[in-house]
């Protein structure tokens, strides 16, 4: 009975911790930025170099398409 009380209790204390991080600020807004500008150049940088030319294309056959349509 008392190990389940005491499970409740943490249990308790941690969502209670985990709710006032929640709306607290974050410490490290250097190294926030800093992992935040890491993730961009390595994901979205590479993400657009494939994707732009592909856009080209499709425009240029839609216009084509658009063309014959008027």
């Amino acid at each position: 009975m008392m190990d389940t009380l005491a499970a409740v209790g943490q249990f308790g204390a941690f969502s209670a911790r985990v709710v006032r991080g929640m709306f607290s600020r974050p410490v490290f807004l250097a190294q926030v930025m800093e992992q935040t500008w890491s993730t961009t150049t390595r994901c979205l940088v590479p993400v657009v170099c494939v994707t732009f030319p592909f856009g080209m294309v499709m425009a240029l056959q839609g216009l084509e398409i658009f063309s014959m349509f008027g």
